[in-house]
């Protein structure tokens, strides 16, 4: 278990995954489409207002 735990936390840090960074995930579900999308881009909108140079935002997907 030792060494596959070695292996697995340095693939991690080297593609910038938990433990080594930290990332979330917003979801949102509606009976309409529009209506979810309009949040999910309103909060990106909100969140790219910090100017972190370590954050990273993905739009909406569906």
């Amino acid at each position: 278990y030792a060494a596959f735990a070695g292996a697995s936390l340095a693939e991690r840090r080297l593609a910038l995954l938990p433990p080594y960074t930290f990332q979330a995930l917003l979801r949102a579900e509606a009976h309409r489409r529009e209506p979810a999308l309009a949040f999910l881009e309103q909060s990106a909108a909100l969140a790219a207002g910090f100017k972190l140079d370590s954050l990273a935002l993905w739009g909406p997907v569906s």
